[in-house]
């Protein structure tokens, strides 16, 4: 039996996402994701998630196009 982890629900979302994404993206792959993560800050470094994407070279496409 594996046991559990002990890690934010939200952070651990986002390590297996990174850890899924990083091997595509690598390879080139145009990867989309569309989510709603009830973050209402529009400074990157006050938000984690779009933070945490822009880490593995990912942009918010729709701010990217028309500013914040």
């Amino acid at each position: 039996m594996v046991p559990p982890r002990i890690i934010d629900p939200r952070t651990a979302f986002l390590v297996d996402l990174a850890k899924d994404l990083l091997p595509l993206h690598a390879r080139g792959a145009q990867i989309v994701i569309s989510m709603d993560t009830n973050e209402r800050q529009y400074q990157l470094e006050n938000n984690i998630v779009e933070s945490s994407l822009a880490t593995l070279g990912l942009k918010d496409v729709i701010f990217w196009n028309h500013s914040r």
